[in-house]
């Protein structure tokens, strides 16, 4: 009982705590309801809804990271007390997200037929208004939840992720029961956008209230500076721009089977890319307060022994529930039903067994942004981009989907490899083990791939796998149980 007590007046495992709800609740029970919305919308629907989600996220090119950037000065200016420059920054976001809404809402109506007309994507003809209609209200549903966003980086900024969380699940709870209720009355993909959007509106104006109620500084409309704005560029241009180059390179897969294959596949590849990022989101939530903390603090004795041990527990967690997963797959027959399962069968396996390379980047990512070096994150993510689209086209075209799988494998391995080097050399943390880091997560996934796509005993696989966490027992799972430990002490007064 002192344990829970301890964990739960400290403040670093409440913002965590909460922040892994907030990232889990949607993904989750997207997961929990995903056989309702393929049964009741049919995999071709359900293929076309991940496509149109694919698209509405690209409108983040008119979007300047807000949240990042929200996050950043209302935390740095926390610390001064400068409680003038914190109504400025959240006010000129805010203002600047409901004119950057209005432009994304005037071109979705304008590019929803073009793209639907174009050939682009394999939708058939007889869904191609139903697509369209979708991708419009989709659109005003996307402007929303980008101007909610604001809100949640402000909170995020003072530090209350138990506040950002509450209002970001809040708004979540009511979207996905507002799209259950439409599918179980017989509603098609329209009508799930459009009532989503009155919804979510509605519950806006509710979060605005209670923003205000509970912050003074919070002026949405009240404290707009050009002058702010001109300050925040430098940040929120990287920032802008990572944004713009993680979106590329999240999207790019769906974007190409939705391109080459056709919307049925898509739908069963969308719901092992689901599970994949469900996972990652988990962990990556988990260290989100690394962000703010390090954007306090800066570079230090606490914050570089920080990363050593967060690293190892991000690492040793995510190879632990990627293991579990893949010997233990009767969770996902119960859940999808064994058709269905066999559909997404060899997807979700390869997809666990990159899991524990991905979760090298985390890290690495949090402190590049805390320390202002977000430029690093961008390039990192724009070439990730282009060689993941590269390796997943040619790819394709010898090997079919499996091309594409081994595509976003080599794409992960470049994006973790290159986030150590800039921690390495940006940062100045020469002694940073890159090759000891890099080395058990990367045979990991070979020897999966290969015993996944040869079907070998998977014996051998499970012996390799406790083989290499005993000869990196000492580097992993001392740093995780150091980094669990700093969640047991209580503060010092």
């Amino acid at each position: 009982m002192m344990i829970i007590k301890r964990l739960l007046k400290n403040q670093t495992f409440k913002n965590a705590y909460f922040s892994v709800i907030d990232a889990v609740f949607l993904p989750f029970a997207m997961l929990v309801a995903t056989p309702l919305f393929l049964k009741q919308l049919g995999a071709e629907q359900y293929g076309m809804w991940m496509l149109i989600n694919s698209i509405i996220a690209s409108m983040t090119i008119l979007n300047i990271g807000s949240v990042d950037v929200v996050t950043k000065y209302v935390s740095a200016y926390k610390k001064n007390n400068n409680t003038q420059n914190i109504q400025k920054v959240f006010s000129t976001l805010f203002i600047l997200q409901i004119i950057l809404g209005a432009i994304i809402s005037i071109l979705i109506i304008w590019l929803a037929p073009i793209l639907v007309t174009s050939g682009i994507f394999k939708v058939e003809l007889k869904s191609q208004p139903l697509f369209a209609q979708s991708l419009i209200f989709g659109g005003f549903l996307f402007v929303i939840k980008m101007i909610e966003q604001v809100m949640i980086g402000f909170l995020r900024g003072q530090e209350r992720y138990d506040f950002s969380s509450i209002m970001s699940i809040f708004s979540k709870s009511i979207l996905i029961i507002t799209q259950i209720v439409v599918v179980i009355n017989d509603g098609n993909l329209s009508d799930l956008f459009l009532y989503s959007f009155i919804v979510l509106s509605l519950i806006l104006g509710i979060e605005i209230i209670g923003l205000k109620l509970l912050y003074l500084e919070a002026q949405f409309l009240t404290g707009f500076s050009i002058n702010t704005l001109i300050e925040l560029l430098n940040f929120s241009g990287w920032a802008w721009l990572l944004s713009l180059a993680l979106l590329f390179t999240s999207q790019i897969d769906r974007w190409l089977i939705g391109a080459l294959v056709g919307m049925e596949m898509l739908a069963y590849y969308s719901i092992a890319l689901l599970i994949f990022n469900q996972i990652h989101a988990i962990i990556a939530s988990s260290l989100s307060w690394i962000f703010p903390k390090v954007s306090k603090t800066g570079i230090n004795k606490e914050t570089m022994r920080l990363l050593y041990n967060a690293q190892s527990y991000a690492v040793i967690l995510s190879s632990l529930v990627s293991l579990f997963l893949l010997y233990f797959n009767e969770i996902f027959l119960f859940w999808l039903g064994e058709e269905n399962y066999q559909l997404i069968a060899n997807y979700l396996k390869y997809f666990l067994i990159l899991q524990p390379i991905y979760a090298l980047s985390i890290v690495p990512y949090y402190f590049i942004n805390g320390l202002g070096l977000i430029k690093y994150n961008f390039f990192n993510a724009a070439i990730n981009g282009l060689l993941k689209l590269f390796f997943m086209f040619f790819l394709f075209k010898s090997l079919g989907m499996l091309g594409i799988m081994i595509g976003v494998g080599i794409s992960i391995i470049i994006l973790s490899g290159y986030a150590l080097w800039i921690a390495k050399t940006k940062m100045g943390i020469i002694e940073l083990p890159i090759i000891k880091l890099m080395s058990p997560v990367i045979l990991y996934a070979i020897i999966g791939f290969y015993q996944i796509s040869y079907e070998l005993n998977g014996i051998i696989f499970s012996v390799v796998i406790v083989l290499l966490f005993i000869i990196y027992y000492k580097n992993y799972l001392n740093g995780y149980m150091s980094f669990v430990g700093q969640w047991l002490k209580p503060k010092l007064k």
